[in-house]
């Protein structure tokens, strides 16, 4: 069985960085080897204005303190775990306690591993991640994986409690929300983006071009752009049409200004959905946090929402709220991403988070030998990790 316990955090890669309170203010700001200082100041934390569900941006005065240079290696967690003994959560079995209906074998220690199916194998929600005994931060990928070599890459299937327990050995603390986005631009204050208020695709990955693309596209684009058709059969299992739309065409520079030949487009997850059409979009308001997974579920997910409807065609940040405005238009998409949903076969919705994570999902390929390719979690970054700091001071 999954452990509730890890299954936001390993679903969510969260960066082990560590702050520490800095000297005062009279005092020069001396910080520990591998760590960054930052200093005293004001800013206003938040975007208002710039999404329906954010909160008033509002003034935060921080105390100068010290961040980490970049993630926390394997090499000093392991220094943390030879010190203390400490145990990680994905090592623990679950609690009898807390548990008392499991087995030992669904107690047994154990986390997500992310692994990409096959290249000709079915793509679902969540099929990428895999329960796998055994996997803990010593064996990211779980039995016969290991960090060796990898002293100087990031820790992963690390938990929340983890990287307290980490900061707290280490004299730190988990870096504030303020601090986080007081250090991130680099000294700048009060801008939109990261290096101001003026919009640059060149410093930033985005997509620049007009039309509207959907994941779903990328095969059929490669696949084109190849010059391949589709598999009929695979495994002499027969294969269903690929769904996604071509945007080989965007190649062209000629073509950057012609209109999307994606048109429609359906989305779902966990009882929250959306439909794109023709340069609107319908959509649910956020009614959950992603880690709340073990709350009572929306009943009715396809009528007890609110709804937003955006104009991307000149709101392509969705930053205006049109559903108030246009409720025929609001009534029509509606009935448009019912018909979606009837055709793609995915009622009824279902709200429900961890129950849908922990659900048998069956191999429709029970033949085909397993030829996933685990992708490893290391990625060396030597610019940032965990420090430790004092709550900022209003």
């Amino acid at each position: 069985m999954p452990r509730p316990d890890l299954i936001w955090l390993a679903l969510v890669v969260v960066t082990l960085l560590l702050v520490q309170p800095g000297p005062a203010l009279a005092a020069p700001q001396v910080c520990p080897a591998d760590m960054v200082a930052i200093p005293a100041g004001r800013f206003r934390i938040g975007a208002a204005g710039q999404l329906g569900e954010e909160r008033a941006a509002a003034g935060v005065r921080l105390s100068p303190f010290c961040r980490d240079a970049h993630e926390v290696t394997n090499r000093q967690f392991a220094a943390f775990v030879v010190a203390t003994g400490y145990r990680t959560v994905a090592e623990r079995p679950l609690m009898v306690e807390q548990f008392p209906e499991l087995s030992p074998a669904e107690r047994k220690p154990d986390s997500l591993v992310f692994q990409p199916v096959a290249g000709d194998g079915p793509i679902e929600e969540l099929s990428w991640w895999h329960w796998v005994s055994g996997a803990d931060w010593r064996h990211p990928q779980g039995p016969g994986s290991s960090i060796a070599g990898f002293d100087d890459h990031p820790v992963v299937q690390i938990a929340f409690d983890d990287a307290q327990s980490y900061a707290a050995w280490a004299g730190a603390a988990l870096p504030s929300e303020a601090q986080w986005e007081f250090a991130a631009p680099g000294g700048l204050k009060d801008q939109v983006f990261s290096w101001g208020n003026t919009w640059e695709p060149g410093l930033a990955n985005t997509w620049q071009g007009e039309q509207f693309v959907h994941v779903i596209d990328v095969v059929p684009t490669i696949l084109e752009a190849a010059g391949l058709r589709a598999p009929e059969v695979v495994d002499g299992i027969p294969q269903k049409p690929i769904e996604g739309t071509s945007f080989a065409y965007t190649f062209d520079s000629k073509n950057a200004k012609v209109p999307s030949r994606h048109k429609t487009q359906y989305f779902e997850m966990m009882g929250q959905w959306a439909l794109y059409n023709e340069g609107w979009l319908l959509s649910t308001k956020v009614n959950r946090a992603p880690w709340e997974a073990f709350g009572p579920a929306n009943p009715d997910p396809l009528n007890n929402q609110v709804l937003e409807l955006y104009n991307l065609n000149n709101d392509f940040s969705q930053s205006t709220d049109l559903a108030a405005q246009n409720p025929q238009k609001v009534k029509e998409m509606k009935e448009a991403f019912i018909a979606e949903a009837k055709k793609y076969q995915f009622f009824p919705l279902d709200a429900s988070v961890a129950a849908r994570i922990v659900a048998p999902r069956p191999n429709i390929t029970p033949a085909a030998p397993s030829s996933s390719t685990p992708v490893r979690w290391w990625g060396c970054s030597r610019g940032i990790r965990p420090c430790c700091s004092t709550p900022p001071t209003p």
